[in-house]
């Protein structure tokens, strides 16, 4: 049975139903070849304070409900209103066929498969061709997933709400999303950082600010636009920058000259000129390694504070950007970037 074990977090000063539900990668305990690398894939629900303790141990190996198994080709997609959207796939020869499926960890449901969503490979590029996000459309009072379909020429994109039998194609346009984070779900949007014309194979040594746009899609209308980035940002980073929502802001994180990591908040969302540079801080007292970025995840209610993943040795940064203070945290939770921001509520998913 599922126990929701929501706990105030004091280091973070969080609310006590803001949590985490992320995949963590572990060895079997049952069924575990000795000569095979066999591995369950188990979404884990869990407090901020029990993530950044590393206890998460101790929530895989209980059967209280708040580790779920799922499997080794399930993904998340995102969290939105209580429930956490997950992708699986099969690789057939030269086709992607994928299917979701939503769990609600408070209720302890989870439905049934979406249909299935064929996509083919592009040639040459061994990963899928793809990018998703999840998300609210609260005029209908419909959850929507939404699969942006990368092709040599034009972008396509098809839709999935929660409950029908089928997807639907929506939109066709030259805009390429780039870099590996789900499409970012606020106000109704779902929003990826882009190039704004077809960028497959494009290399990011060669890319510039001009080329740069916020793909933003309303989930209402089924139509998009391309918000600008900060007027401030002269350079892009050497390595791939992104957007995060966090607490409640859309937020444009990015490497500046390979010595500093910079962070924008947009304070209203839709309007360019409310970009703030919320904190520059050098790697030196980060104490990080530019060639294992930084992932975002989350912040204090506050928003003083901010908790970022470490991808080089899966550990965390807590860093008060009042304060200027930095905290690493060391953990054992490979998955860790992976995690989404979750609040209980009692949506039924199916």
């Amino acid at each position: 049975m599922l126990s929701c074990h929501c706990q105030e977090s004091s280091r973070m000063n969080s609310s006590s139903k803001s949590c985490h539900a992320f995949p963590s990668s572990l060895f079997s305990n049952s069924g575990l070849d000795e000569e095979e690398d066999d591995f369950d894939i188990r979404a884990i629900y869990c407090s901020k304070q029990t993530l950044l303790d590393n206890n998460i141990s101790s929530i895989v190996n209980a059967e209280d409900g708040r580790c779920f198994v799922v499997n080794d080709t399930n993904w998340s997609v995102g969290s939105c209103n209580g429930l956490v959207c997950f992708r699986s796939h099969l690789v057939n020869n030269e086709v992607i066929e994928s299917h979701f499926r939503f769990w609600n960890p408070a209720l302890r449901l989870i439905s049934k498969k979406s249909p299935a969503l064929y996509v083919n490979k592009l040639p040459g590029d061994p990963f899928s061709p793809a990018r998703y996000g999840f998300g609210y459309d609260s005029s209908s009072d419909t959850y929507k997933v939404v699969v942006m379909i990368l092709g040599l020429e034009n972008t396509i994109v098809k839709v999935h709400s929660m409950g029908e039998s089928c997807w639907k194609e929506i939109l066709s346009f030259p805009t390429f999303p780039i870099g590996e984070l789900d499409g970012q779900f606020l106000n109704g949007t779902l929003n990826w950082l882009a190039l704004d014309k077809s960028g497959y194979g494009y290399d990011w040594r060669t890319v510039t600010v001009n080329h740069l746009v916020i793909f933003s899609l309303d989930l209402e209308k089924e139509t998009y636009r391309h918000l600008s980035l900060p007027a401030g940002l002269v350079e892009v980073s050497c390595v791939e920058s992104n957007l995060k929502v966090l607490g409640g802001y859309l937020c444009f994180f990015f490497h500046y000259r390979g010595t500093h990591f910079v962070m924008w908040q947009m304070k209203e969302f839709g309007v360019e000129m409310s970009w703030t540079q919320l904190f520059i801080i050098s790697d030196q007292h980060l104490q990080f390694d530019i060639d294992h970025p930084l992932i975002p995840l989350c912040t204090s209610e506050n928003g003083d504070v901010i908790v970022m993943a470490r991808t080089d040795d899966f550990g965390a940064i807590i860093y008060n950007w009042k304060s200027n203070r930095v905290e690493l945290i060391e953990t054992n939770n490979e998955f860790l970037e992976n995690g989404e921001d979750y609040v209980e509520s009692l949506v039924f998913p199916g």
